[in-house]
């Protein structure tokens, strides 16, 4: 990835959907570079790789997908699990005889 990094690699907010921005600043004599977002103000950590900065941020949709459907399905699975006990319990099936 070329150092001069045009803003449109930037993936939008996993929060608010809002322009990223890219942030560089000199901490202790080394360049530093932060992601931040320009509605909610969500950023990434301080880093002295901008590749790396970049990647961590525009992996953070990918990372709040995922976490979706980790939700999603960590919910779902009980409530087949109670809706199944109930089934069989109206219907008179008992797993205990």
């Amino acid at each position: 990835m070329e150092k001069n990094l045009p803003f449109a690699l930037l993936k939008p907010c996993p929060c608010c959907r809002g322009k990223a921005e890219l942030s560089d600043m000199v901490v202790a004599e080394t360049q530093m570079w932060q992601v931040h977002c320009n509605r909610c103000g969500l950023s990434s950590e301080l880093d002295d790789d901008l590749e790396f900065s970049v990647q961590c941020w525009n992996r953070r949709l990918e990372s709040e997908r995922l976490r979706m459907w980790l939700t999603l399905s960590a919910t779902t699975v009980p409530l087949v699990a109670v809706l199944a006990f109930l089934a069989g319990s109206y219907l008179g099936i008992s797993l205990f005889s």
